[in-house]
């Protein structure tokens, strides 16, 4: 369910379903964001929307590298971005995960 946030090239391709967010992270200067999401259901049809403008998005105002996979698991994905200045920031995004959080080492 994460290998999009690796694999791909812009926001819109870089995304995972996670409910009850939606992430993304394929922005050009790094980092991740995390959507609220929210389900619309009408005869026969059931979707789950999502507004980026509503998201909540974690960066550094350093230039981010590409980002990797730290660690991974069947729920979640640890992802990092090496900094220039020799740190990194790290977002675990996990399924189902209440937050969104990141931490930023080497400063």
């Amino acid at each position: 369910w994460w290998l999009n946030l690796v694999f791909g090239d812009d926001a819109l391709t870089a995304t995972a379903n996670a409910l009850p967010f939606v992430f993304d992270c394929g922005h050009a200067d790094g980092g991740v964001r995390a959507s609220p999401s929210r389900v619309q259901a009408a005869a026969g049809n059931i979707q789950v929307l999502s507004d980026a403008r509503a998201g909540v998005r974690l960066g550094a105002t350093e230039k981010l590298g590409e980002r990797i996979v730290a660690a991974h698991g069947a729920l979640s994905v640890v992802l990092e971005w090496p900094v220039a200045t020799g740190g990194r920031l790290t977002a675990p995004v996990a399924r189902g995960a209440a937050f969104l959080t990141a931490t930023y080492a080497g400063a």
